[in-house]
């Protein structure tokens, strides 16, 4: 996803989960250049699993 006010890269900061998965998902981006935030965008279809990586750069072992 592109920001709607600077064009750059979003990146997902929250993803609102759904307890029935034949709906889609909604998510929270964060533009990665100037920090503007857009909530409850499509996430996914709900087909799949998502794997969600851990960003605060600690060791998950």
């Amino acid at each position: 996803m592109f920001c709607p006010k600077c064009k750059g890269v979003q990146t997902v900061i929250k993803v609102h989960e759904e307890k029935d998965l034949s709906k889609p998902r909604l998510c929270d981006v964060q533009c990665l250049d100037c920090g503007h935030v857009v909530y409850y965008q499509p996430y996914d279809f709900g087909s799949t699993f998502n794997v969600v990586t851990n960003n605060k750069n600690v060791d998950s072992k």
